[in-house]
């Protein structure tokens, strides 16, 4: 931009002077009209290898998706890509610069927070390239055709789960202990003497059992679905 101002500058000082004068501006014109298709069919030949790497993602966790650039040209380059992640992950999208010695490879990982389950496809790594002059950007997308998985984030083995405090109260009912009555059953082998109910006996002529109740702790696990 720089240049093409300073060509229109020398074109509007041309019309001031006699019609004698080398008008000096087209040349500029024309250097850099074949700088910019030069850079162009450059940037087309360039060869670059783009890889993902990325372990199973835990869904609402913090996670990283590593993103390998490589050099196959004989010069250093001078990249910029947005990350362009698929909408089932929260990233920050700003746009990010890569610089890359001959033949040489540049490795960086994004910070990822999964928004929902499932697999996600990332086909596509917008990015641009730097002109071997440095008179502009030229898009040089990637194809990664990558598939991100997405988990839920279960409990490790052996990890402590968080709220599973033994709290709350259960009944358990048992033949004669406890301070509460629960209901009464026939009599069966083994139950204890105590346990019989003699009233309830006598009006039936059979053996009957009295059941208690008693309160026992009981842990209790609240699960929430962020899916």
């Amino acid at each position: 931009m720089a240049l093409a101002a300073l060509i229109a500058v020398a074109g509007i000082a041309f019309q001031w002077q006699s019609e004698a004068a080398f008008p000096w501006w087209r040349v500029g014109v024309v250097l850099l009209l074949l700088g910019l298709a030069w850079e162009w069919w450059c940037v087309r030949r360039y060869r670059l290898r783009v890889s993902v790497d990325a372990a199973p993602l835990r869904l609402g966790q913090p996670g990283e998706v590593a993103i390998s650039v490589a050099n196959d040209e004989q010069r250093p380059l001078r990249l910029q890509y947005s990350p362009d992640l698929p909408p089932a992950l929260d990233f920050d999208a700003a746009a990010r610069s890569l610089s890359l010695v001959p033949e040489g490879e540049c490795r960086e990982t994004i910070a990822v927070r999964p928004l929902q389950l499932g697999t996600v496809a990332w086909p596509i790594l917008p990015l641009r390239v730097r002109g071997a002059f440095g008179l502009g950007w030229w898009r040089k997308p990637q194809a990664v055709y990558t598939e991100l998985l997405i988990v839920p984030d279960a409990l490790a083995r052996g990890a402590a789960p968080v709220g599973t405090a033994p709290s709350g109260v259960a009944r358990r009912s048992k033949p004669g202990g406890g301070s509460e009555f629960d209901h009464l059953r026939p009599y069966q082998r083994g139950d204890a003497r105590h346990t019989i109910d003699w009233k309830a006996t006598a009006k039936t002529t059979a053996l009957t059992t009295r059941v208690m109740h008693e309160d026992q702790s009981l842990a209790v696990m609240l699960v929430l679905d962020l899916g």
